[in-house]
């Protein structure tokens, strides 16, 4: 019984130990995901923000929409991160003060697999003792429950940060007020493949897609949340290499009914002839190469503007 208890209370030190200079060590972050996130979190107090995944991150310039809207503007695209964390990393923003505006980019894939998504969370986790109500809100009781139970280890919230720690601490990333662009641009022959892959699965029948309603339904509460707040709000599906298949095309015209409903204004360049099928501007099928990021901005603050006319 001595030697369990002995075990268990060098444990915990060890735990504390450790979990305190993983703590340190994180907090030293000047560049990447980490970097970035910590500067959201806890400092930006930018009056436009831009919300969504790796396609936010790539696509939408800061220093063009500042200088277009003439107002303070960031970021906050985060790779692979869906509903759950937009709606939870808005909510940490406007804890600490409202923005004025929010320019969501939404993709198709925001609607499945809540718990993938529930996973991802774990990106915030570093943050849990300033947030950790945020980030578990939209989590089931007892997934809430067992989230807030790791917690007790003082080490849990730095686990899956080292990587990233030692990555850009070896090769700096860094961005530009939250935008990392991208360089080179996809090949005549990956094009012709994606083209002729395309349309062989557009030969196949079609089924509607098992989405989940229980984040159809978390989407629009996000919705009324902005709204509630008084915030300006522009939802946008941003440029694709190809054209959208069936199913973007449904769950897009989902969200666009939801907006409709609550006058949000939605602009759609997911089937524009400037972007689809022009490979000189993507770097990949789905991503934006620098150069494509800066004619996508630019489009997008005139169409904006055109929409804030009407609005007013």
């Amino acid at each position: 019984m001595v030697r369990v208890v002995v075990f268990l209370v060098a444990l915990i030190l060890c735990d504390s130990i450790f979990g305190m200079f993983a703590k340190i060590i994180f907090y030293t972050q000047k560049t990447g995901k980490y970097a970035r996130l910590t500067y959201l979190v806890k400092t930006d107090t930018s009056a436009i923000i831009v919300l969504g995944s790796s396609h936010a991150l790539k696509h939408f310039i800061p220093d063009i929409i500042q200088d277009s809207l003439q107002e303070s503007a960031f970021n906050y695209g985060t790779n692979g991160q869906k509903l759950l964390f937009n709606k939870a990393i808005y909510e940490i923003r406007a804890r600490r003060s409202k923005p004025k505006m929010v320019i969501l980019n939404v993709d198709a894939d925001w609607f499945f697999d809540k718990h993938n998504q529930q996973d991802r969370m774990a990106d915030l986790f570093p943050y849990y003792g300033m947030v950790g109500d945020i980030v578990f809100d939209n989590f089931s009781r007892k997934d809430r429950f067992v989230g807030h139970l790791k917690f007790l280890s003082r080490t849990f919230p730095y686990n899956s940060t080292i990587v990233h720690i030692i990555k850009y601490k070896l090769q700096p990333q860094y961005d530009q007020r939250g935008y990392e662009p991208m360089d080179g641009a996809v090949d005549s022959l990956q094009l012709d493949a994606m083209l002729h892959a395309e349309r062989e699965r557009s030969k196949m029948k079609w089924l509607e897609p098992a989405y989940d309603s229980s984040l159809v339904n978390l989407f629009s509460q996000f919705i009324d949340e902005i709204n509630k707040d008084h915030v300006g709000l522009f939802v946008i599906f941003s440029p694709d290499l190809l054209k959208p298949d069936r199913t973007e095309i449904f769950m897009d015209d989902k969200v666009k009914k939801i907006c409709d409903n609550k006058t949000v204004p939605v602009i759609d360049f997911s089937n524009s002839d400037v972007f689809n099928d022009h490979r000189l501007l993507f770097r990949d099928v789905s991503h934006l190469n620098d150069s494509g990021a800066r004619i996508f901005t630019k489009m997008l603050i005139d169409s904006m503007k055109v929409k804030m006319e009407h609005l007013d």
